[in-house]
């Protein structure tokens, strides 16, 4: 048997045994625990590395200073998909689909955004202890190493989450990888947009300032999901500036850079049937690129589930965890009262960012009841009273706000 069959056909307890020891062992970081109970990925998130978490809690809690808070709230979303990469990693090991050479790769990714994100958080120490002394000069100088730092650990979460490794999904409905593409021209106008899939990369070229590239891409799977597009510099000459259309070929966000030969990325949400166009712009320069447009399958197992009509059955369930995407993320599940007159809900929140906000509705899809938090990263019990063998939903509301949660029903 080749050597990669080798390691692909590892017994179940050599992999769990693998995956908990590549995780305690490099550098030191914890990332997450495994179940001794059920499965080395299914307890995955039960404990973040502390020092990542206290990183990120000095950046929040003190990084205003220097850096604004949009800056500071793109570092922790990355943080959440450097996790949920991890742990892809980890249930797709397991399933035989990803060689320990591989995982180590996805270990090593993680354990080097967390070096980068403690690299900010010194800095804003530094920051916070300049601006007492009435150092301005010293704080300015804090804050663009700040601004550099977020730039090189959100880069590094997108390489981390866009490695190859992702496109082996458990899912068997995921886009598998496309090669790359060569620019054609003309593709100066929307109209003249050059046509890529998700999850492939162009290579191509911005002449001279007349040099307008436009391509386009269309999103089918019926989940809702984020789509990263990112330009990688190949040149040292090339400011980057990318603008993002939506069908109506109207302008709704940009990416830029003064500096000359840097990269540059954006990210946003994307439903089924949507598409849409990304203008590479000259901006004075010229120089080679690549554009990357990747699917981030953000989502979680249960999608669709975004209403009623859609719901997920929590029947034979008591627990299950889900994340919430984004604003537009509503997460639907239907439950059949047992021999009992009331139902306990229960959202553990597990993220930071998460502000828990619930709807319950009757078998008439009329709704009951109602509560929600304002606090980001809180929990959220209550009880509703039910009539036995009646079909009720809960439905689990973004609030301006996303992240991952466990919700217990009982």
């Amino acid at each position: 048997m080749p050597e990669t069959k080798q390691k692909a056909a590892l017994s179940a307890t050599q992999k769990t045994a693998l995956i908990a020891v590549m995780i305690v062992s490099v550098t030191g970081i914890s990332y997450f625990v495994v179940n001794p109970g059920g499965g080395s990925c299914g307890g995955i998130f039960q404990q973040t590395a502390p020092r990542l978490q206290a990183n990120l809690e000095i950046i929040e809690n003190k990084g205003q200073i220097a850096v604004s808070r949009e800056t500071i709230q793109k570092l922790s979303k990355s943080a959440q998909r450097v996790g949920l990469h991890l742990k892809t990693c980890c249930t797709v090991l397991e399933g035989g689909q990803l060689d320990p050479d591989q995982f180590q790769q996805c270990v090593d990714g993680a354990s080097e955004y967390d070096r980068q994100v403690a690299a900010v958080a010194q800095q804003v120490v530094e920051a916070e202890a300049a601006a007492e002394e009435g150092a301005v000069s010293v704080v300015e100088e804090k804050s663009r190493s700040i601004q550099k730092g977020v730039s090189a650990a959100t880069g590094q979460a997108e390489s981390f989450v866009t490695q190859p490794v992702k496109f082996i999904s458990v899912s068997t409905t995921s886009t598998p990888a496309q090669s790359n593409i060569t620019e054609s021209e003309p593709n100066n106008n929307i109209l003249e947009s050059n046509t890529i899939t998700l999850d492939q990369s162009v290579k191509a070229e911005i002449l001279d300032n007349n040099d307008h590239d436009f391509f386009k891409f269309k999103y089918s799977d019926i989940r809702r999901d984020q789509v990263s597009v990112t330009l990688q510099n190949q040149s040292t000459t090339l400011r980057p500036s990318i603008k993002i259309y939506d069908s109506n070929k109207s302008e709704f966000t940009k990416a830029f850079d003064y500096t000359y030969g840097a990269n540059v990325s954006s990210v946003f949400s994307i439903g089924q049937g949507a598409e849409y166009y990304v203008q590479v712009l000259p901006w004075n320069t010229k120089g080679a690129y690549v554009l990357k447009v990747e699917a981030l399958r953000a989502y979680d197992e249960f999608e669709p589930n975004n209403d009623v009509f859609t719901a997920t059955d929590f029947e034979n369930r008591s627990v299950l965890e889900a994340n919430i995407m984004d604003n537009g993320d509503t997460d639907w599940y239907r439950i059949t009262a047992k021999n009992t007159e009331e139902v306990s809900v229960k959202l553990e929140n597990r993220s930071r960012t998460l502000r828990p906000s619930l709807k319950i509705y009757n078998k008439n899809k009329s709704e009951i009841d109602k509560r929600f938090d304002y606090t980001h990263g809180s929990d959220l019990e209550f009880s509703f009273k039910t009539t036995p063998g009646d079909i009720y939903y809960i439905a689990v509301l973004p609030f301006g706000s996303s992240g991952q949660y466990r919700l217990h029903v009982k």
